[in-house]
């Protein structure tokens, strides 16, 4: 396996791979922390090969989770970061003296159309857990009524638009060059075999 496998630290604003290098890619709760979340986006794009898959799992801004929560730690004024409504989604920023950290919401609209706009087809939508609030409770029975909730929810119910967890499969489509030279290929092999 370790002739298959190579592990190494990369920037995702700046990746040091080719173009079209992946046949998949996949980016799990990643693009949630990163400020420029666009520049994150064309660059896992830039190495995907037209045909391939970029997995993005990503928290839903427009889930009940996320809209009740918001609401509430509003209404009891328990907010500690500045909260930013941003095209990407809404953006929870904690600063200190020494650092910076973003915890975005995703808009999945907004995701999808991106992609979208960049030669991407959504094949697969798929609900995640519907709740994370599992991590803001103490008491062990309750941890074991929410997780036993996602998973009844991941299992019977499915529906991605009410989850928080959103896992998005998406293909990157060919352009009509590389559509055209895809054929001419196909075709010159297809020649190939007749003319022996």
């Amino acid at each position: 396996m370790e002739d298959r496998v190579r592990i190494q630290r990369e920037n995702l604003l700046n990746l040091t791979f080719a173009d079209d290098t992946f046949d998949y890619v996949l980016c799990w709760g990643v693009l949630m922390h990163i400020p420029d979340v666009t520049k994150a986006l064309s660059e896992l794009m830039r190495v995907v090969k037209p045909g391939g898959t970029i997995i993005i799992s990503e928290g839903n801004m427009h889930s009940p989770q996320a809209v009740i929560l918001k609401a509430l730690k509003l209404a009891l004024g328990r907010e500690k970061a500045t909260v930013k409504k941003t095209t990407a989604g809404m953006e929870y920023w904690k600063i200190d003296d020494k650092d910076a950290l973003v915890t975005r919401q995703a808009d999945i609209g907004w995701l999808l159309e991106t992609f979208k706009n960049s030669g991407f087809t959504l094949k697969k939508r798929v609900a995640g857990q519907l709740t994370e609030v599992y991590t803001m409770v103490s008491s062990p029975s309750l941890k074991r009524l929410i997780h036993g909730l996602n998973n009844f929810w991941f299992r019977h119910i499915r529906n991605p638009h009410l989850s928080y967890g959103n896992i998005l499969i998406l293909q990157k489509q060919p352009t009509p060059e590389e559509r055209m030279n895809g054929s001419i290929a196909k075709r010159r092999q297809q020649q190939s075999k007749y003319s022996r």
